[in-house]
């Protein structure tokens, strides 16, 4: 699949970036997590948490935290006046 992806991108004048590609593996049951994904000649590192789209992801999938951010994102704008 990545090989694919990779073809394209190609095609289309992009290529990937091994520094800015991170992975992250989520799972019910709480396991090892391998610290690096080799695919091909490009080694991409895991991560425990990511920001998309401005919301914060983790491998817990909790999302207390994030409840938490917009909270204090609200209050800080509903009393700035």
């Amino acid at each position: 699949m990545f090989v694919t992806l990779e073809k394209e991108a190609r095609d289309a004048g992009l290529i990937v970036n091994q520094s800015k590609t991170k992975y992250m593996k989520t799972a019910r049951e709480k396991g090892k997590i391998t610290q690096q994904c080799i695919i091909g000649q490009y080694q991409f590192e895991s991560v425990n948490e990511f920001t998309y789209l401005g919301a914060q992801i983790n491998t817990q999938n909790k999302i207390s935290e994030e409840i938490r951010k917009r909270i204090q994102a609200g209050n800080g704008c509903y009393y700035a006046h």
